[in-house]
């Protein structure tokens, strides 16, 4: 019998922070980050799923991710890989 490997999903912590986002078209706004994990986030806002984004956290800095889902005003970003 073999073992099952499979990755947990990380710790969500939920905040309220104010940040930026940048989408695929280059146009920055203004978002609410209302969950955050080592690996993403949620924002508001409606974005295409698939989209390259760069979010901006206070005090942690500019990430680069994807959006995983979108639905009702709300976005989840999947961070990049740091190397």
């Amino acid at each position: 019998m073999h073992a099952l490997h499979f990755k947990l999903r990380d710790e969500r912590h939920p905040v309220a922070l104010d940040g930026r986002v940048t989408g695929s078209d280059g146009h920055e706004r203004p978002t609410q980050i209302d969950d955050l994990t080592i690996d993403g986030c949620r924002i508001t806002g409606d974005f295409l799923i698939g989209e390259a984004v760069a979010v901006t956290l206070p005090g942690l800095g500019t990430h680069r991710g994807k959006i995983r889902w979108s639905l009702l005003g709300k976005s989840g970003v999947r961070f990049e890989a740091q190397a």
